[in-house]
């Protein structure tokens, strides 16, 4: 079973609360976990910053609305209104995931300010 990072309770988009399912949150915790394994974090020490959590939260959201497109019933094909809004909350969460994912580092995940990695450490260079 994969760790739990979000719940249902994590869920406060007023269209989608209470609509995300469980194998949606699933989903999203594994992915997390997933990229966390891609800075060599394993799962049992994860310690996901806000970051990380927020990450999860837009991937349960997306992956709603993913599964939830074309059962708005406000949409009138001979009417006014022609898109649906599982469709559009798709196209934001998909953007919002892409943005944050770019922001992400190996401090998100081992909850550490420098992260831990080489790249952050301070190097004294005088020679003397």
């Amino acid at each position: 079973m994969t760790m739990e990072l979000i719940t249902a309770t994590d869920i406060t988009d007023s269209v989608l609360a209470g609509r995300v399912t469980g194998e949606e949150l699933a989903f999203a915790n594994e992915a997390v976990v997933r990229l966390a394994a891609t800075y060599g974090v394993k799962e049992e020490t994860i310690v996901a910053s806000n970051l990380a959590k927020r990450y999860a939260v837009v991937i349960a959201c997306r992956e709603c609305c993913l599964n939830l497109v074309g059962t708005d019933p406000t949409v009138q094909m001979d009417g006014v209104r022609q898109d649906d809004i599982y469709e559009r909350k798709y196209k934001l969460y998909d953007a919002m995931s892409k943005d944050i994912l770019k922001g992400l580092t190996l401090a998100d995940f081992v909850g550490a300010e420098d992260g831990g990695g080489a790249w952050t450490k301070t190097v004294n260079i005088y020679r003397g």
